[in-house]
């Protein structure tokens, strides 16, 4: 999902919003002004209404917000890198940089979300409740409580069994600890979340055709079309499994590595290096020649702007305890270990590259 506008960082994270949300945020505002907030607090002017649709919209995408921080913060915990969060027509993607280590990390990610809308909706609830008996204005507790129903309904219809959605990604991580197979829990997985998205959509048509509600029902085909491509998507993407073929680092890795040393700026590294050579990552050594850390294209593209940029890149560099590591925890991966295996080890700086040694 292709960030549109940039909102800054929270967490280190990136945020930003696709120019698909406008247009829905103005939709659902009206909705709120023009149909919700009049039926459950009748009697006030047409610009109060307003003003609390579009308070309460405003919330609400902050609740989505949070939503996946919840997923992206615990995502870091287990290793796990968050390139950036996007909100989007249909709510909200945090964009992992790979797959959670193990399917219990899988499992804690994957319901971190519904986790935080769930409390969300809890404290929305007790305010609405607390607002009620202050005497608050009727129209104030109708937005709150819209505010804790939606985060309910988000809940709950992220905790579907439909992969990509959070309820699917807990059905790979059961099934992925029961086969010890991520491959085959991912396939599954996928396949149960395609049939969800078809159903979906196959609910938007009749809702849209019989119901009386043409809205909804394109809503609800949007999401079931999102959910369908989504899952194929994941089906298509290689993930380590039993019965993928065991390629090694050796097949791999580049035998003649372009390395930079410690004393190079950031400027250098880009002028003399990535711009001649292409690469993406290099080996950052010592004047001894030991092995320091690996500098990146991504690392650097993630600095602050510098007009003269001379800042040394040992300092921007990953430390070897951010990258993937050999099965016996060493700052290098063996050249004989199996690809998949040595590609799935991201330590908590999540790099995607790592040096092997023969």
């Amino acid at each position: 999902m292709n960030e549109s506008i940039g909102l800054g960082r929270i967490a280190g994270i990136r945020v930003g919003l696709n120019w698909s949300l406008p247009p829905i945020f103005l939709l659902l505002a009206w909705s709120l002004a023009g149909v919700l907030l009049p039926s459950a607090a009748p009697g006030f002017a047409g610009w109060g209404y307003w003003t609390f649709a579009l308070l309460a919209t405003a919330a609400f995408y902050g609740s989505l917000l949070a939503h996946e921080l919840g997923h992206a913060l615990l995502a870091r915990r287990h290793g796990v890198r968050t390139e950036r969060i996007v909100l989007w027509l249909l709510g909200g993607v945090a964009q992992l940089e790979g797959d959670a280590p193990d399917p219990g990390a899988e499992l804690q990610v994957a319901a971190a979300g519904p986790a935080v809308s769930f409390a969300l909706a809890a404290i929305g609830a007790a305010a609405a409740w607390l607002l009620a008996h202050l005497g608050v204005s009727a129209l104030m507790v109708a937005a709150v409580g819209w505010l804790a129903g939606i985060n309910v309904l988000l809940g709950l219809f992220n905790m579907l069994p439909a992969f990509p959605l959070d309820g699917g990604r807990i059905l790979r991580a059961v099934l992925w600890a029961r086969w010890r197979d991520r491959g085959r829990a991912t396939a599954v997985a996928a396949k149960v979340g395609r049939f969800a998205g078809f159903g979906l959509i196959a609910m938007g048509a009749a809702e849209f055709l019989v119901g009386g509600g043409a809205l909804n029902g394109i809503w609800l085909a949007l999401i079931g079309w999102f959910v369908t491509v989504a899952a194929q998507q994941q089906a298509e993407l290689p993930v380590g499994s039993s019965a993928a073929v065991e390629l090694t680092v050796a097949d791999a890795m580049s035998r003649a590595p372009v390395v930079v040393p410690a004393s190079a700026t950031v400027a250098d590294v880009i002028e003399r290096y990535v711009l001649p050579t292409r690469l993406s990552a290099f080996p950052v050594v010592g004047t001894d020649g030991r092995l320091l850390g690996l500098a990146t294209v991504r690392r650097m593209a993630d600095l602050p702007r510098a007009g003269d940029d001379r800042r040394g890149v040992a300092g921007h560099q990953a430390a070897l305890k951010y990258v993937p590591t050999g099965a016996s925890g060493s700052s290098t991966i063996s050249a004989s270990e199996v690809a998949f295996a040595g590609s799935a080890r991201h330590a908590n700086g999540g790099e995607t590259s790592s040096p092997a040694h023969e």
